[in-house]
């Protein structure tokens, strides 16, 4: 009889949409095509959700071997299964792997904590897990088999050699059948994952690639496009790109090629999501309008982390130069491709002060629709989590609930944890707060677009920096806590102090059933309650603006064309009549000044493309899908004078 092995990689789901187990998948593929492994293995289960660990050891049966990949989403689920397996099954070997296994870790845990743990897999794991398969069933040393580690009773705990794996001519899970069982009994809707190639060439010292640098190795072209035959034959929507750098390479154009193709040929797939090569280029461009011509692009990236230079030596990194920036800005917003970029908060280096302006700079470059600011992670895989690193730069952490968004909350469900870097030499804890409070300001009032407008305009005609209008309107938020903003603004902070103070059930999140049964962003969250209230909001930001000294006829026009282009719920069709020239005024001056005020009637009309009926789905239509291509705001069609 064959002996039984179970593999888990579970994640959240979003609604009525899961992920394909793609990285346990990867190596049940190449394990299984090992005639040996064939002969004398079933692959009895992958399980790729959070179902409740009661439910799931009881569906096991005679579980030989139990492997679980580990990432931050899902650590602490995969450790107390697999010592609930443990205890009912003491002869099963379990097996960790995936980005959360580090060396220190297992040093410091394997035989405390994770005692339960037989073997667990560094780096990329389908040639060490096959190995593995094959030892366990012959009771042969383990020893020889490269990046794994285990406990001897006699020799202790062992770690075997470290080698890089370059091959990737590996068997695909889609195409060997590994899903085809999970995705015809499933209730829910796929996510495929597409890998093209592996490894990165950078070595940013935030990211877990960076601490195993190696060259780029890329997967064959024809099983690329049997995959994504695959992916357009079974109807998945949504496939996300696996790789850092896509673009990187001339036969990326040809991927992307192949999937309009598909597209085209049968609707599916019908979005492509990917990390385009980090100093994005004009051949990331063309992939780009490619896809979105035909509907496919979920957005193009153009990734900063940080504009300090200072920042970037300390982490490893190099940027594209601002100009460039701005130029491949304007050059995706002729073709209205939607772009985001990103920052981390708290790297080694960054002060607040050139945090602020790092933000601004990005918005003065254009950047209006989106910018992502990320909390740094401290990645146990990464350079600089390592204890040179951790002390160089006198990193500070805290333990904190997963920032888990757009998912349903799960009751009794096993808390996940992240480890946030909260402080480091140049930014004390009380500027990263001041800092993440900035950054939630910029994000809800200027990329999400409720004074997107009015800054635009004080930029060119005022010279008031972007970091100044929103520092100086945090500051009269924080005197006007009874205003619609204010309270938003006051909520924001009391969630970010009890999260430091590690109140109980405290985290980076915002739950209102109103906008549906979703852990939002508080970002977003704070855009949504403002929103409820928004004719308010305006009347009572008035007295922020008048310190600006507008004219009364332009700042009336000023107004009303800001509070006409934020989206609402019950909009319905209506022509706005203003006598400035607002209207092209706005369109032209994005990242540079092309057109002058002037005093000239402009009439335009909005209409809205659906009448949403209920919060709930205009904030998962609008402000969930719809944020990273700016669909907060109406957009201008092209040649008329409608926003839709």
């Amino acid at each position: 009889m064959r002996k039984k092995v179970y593999m888990w990689q579970p994640n959240y789901i979003y609604g009525k949409d899961a992920y394909f187990p793609y990285s346990v998948g990867a190596l049940a593929a190449y394990a299984w095509s090992d005639i040996y492994i064939q002969a004398h293995y079933e692959l009895a289960g992958l399980f790729y959700s959070r179902m409740p660990a009661g439910k799931v050891v009881a569906s096991l049966r005679d579980p030989f071997i139990c492997a679980f990949s580990c990432y931050t989403w899902n650590f602490e689920y995969n450790k107390a299964l697999a010592k609930m397996i443990k205890g009912l099954y003491p002869r099963c070997f379990i097996v960790f792997g995936g980005h959360q296994i580090s060396v220190d870790l297992v040093m410091r845990e394997a035989e405390s904590e994770m005692f339960y743990v037989d073997y667990f897999i560094y780096d990329e794991g389908e040639i060490a897990f096959a190995g593995l398969l094959k030892s366990l069933s012959q009771g042969n040393d383990p020893a020889n088999i490269p990046n794994i580690s285990f406990h001897d009773t006699i020799r202790g705990h062992i770690f075997t050699e470290r080698q890089m794996v370059l091959n990737t001519d590996f068997p695909s899970p889609y195409l060997e059948g590994i899903f085809d069982k999970m995705f015809m009994e499933s209730q829910y809707s796929f996510s495929a994952t597409l890998e093209t190639n592996r490894g990165c060439p950078y070595s940013c010292g935030y990211c877990d690639w960076g601490i195993y640098k190696a060259k780029i190795r890329k997967f064959p072209m024809e099983r690329i496009k049997a995959e994504i035959d695959w992916f357009a034959a079974h109807k998945i929507d949504l496939v996300f790109g696996a790789d850092s750098n896509f673009g990187i390479f001339e036969r990326d154009e040809e991927i992307a090629d192949y999937l309009v193709f598909k597209n085209k040929q049968c609707g599916f797939p019908r979005k492509f999501r990917v990390s385009y090569a980090k100093n994005s280029d004009v051949r990331v461009f063309r992939i780009n309008k490619n896809l979105n011509d035909q509907g496919m692009a979920k957005g193009a990236t153009l990734s900063f982390q940080s504009l300090d230079t200072k920042t970037l030596e300390n982490i490893g990194r190099k940027n594209i130069s601002t100009e460039s920036f701005t130029n491949l800005l304007n050059l995706y917003h002729q073709e209205k491709i939607p772009t985001y970029s990103e920052i981390i908060l708290g790297l080694p280096g960054e002060t607040a002060e050139s945090f602020r302006k790092g933000l601004a700079g990005l918005i003065a470059g254009g950047q209006h629709d989106s910018i992502n600011v990320y909390l740094w992670e401290m990645l146990p895989n990464s350079a600089l989590a390592q204890k040179k690193s951790l002390e160089e730069f006198e990193i500070k952490t805290l333990k904190t609930p997963l920032n888990q968004y757009h998912c349903a909350p799960l009751e009794n469900d096993i808390q996940e944890f992240s480890n946030i870097v909260v402080a480091n030499s140049t930014m004390p804890m009380d500027d990263w707060k001041e800092s993440y409070l900035f950054a939630w300001m910029v994000q809800c009032f200027h990329l999400l677009g409720l004074t997107r407008c009015i800054s635009i305009f004080l930029f060119f005609e005022k010279g008031t920096s972007y970091d100044c209008f929103y520092k100086d309107f945090q500051e009269f938020l924080k005197e006007h806590p009874e205003t619609a903003a204010g309270s938003a603004y006051a909520k924001a902070k009391k969630m970010l102090d009890d999260v430091l103070a590690k109140v109980p059930d405290a985290a980076f999140t915002y739950y209102n059933t109103v906008f549906g049964d979703i852990l939002w962003p508080p970002e977003e969250g704070g855009y949504l309650e403002i929103l409820r209230d928004v004719d308010r909001f305006y009347q009572e930001i008035v007295s922020f603006l008048e310190k600006f000294h507008i004219d009364d006829l332009l700042f009336q026009d000023l107004l009303e064309y800001q509070k006409n282009m934020v989206r609402k719920p019950s909009d319905i069709e209506h022509t706005v009549v203003l006598q400035h020239n607002l209207c092209e005024y706005f369109e032209y001056n994005i990242s540079k000044y092309s057109v002058s005020i002037k005093n000239e009637q402009c009439l335009f009309t909005v209409k809205a493309k659906k009448y949403y009926e209920k919060w709930d789905e205009f904030a998962r239509e609008i402000v969930w899908y719809g944020r990273k291509g700016g669909n907060t705001l109406y957009q201008k069609v092209a040649g008329t004078n409608l926003y839709q």
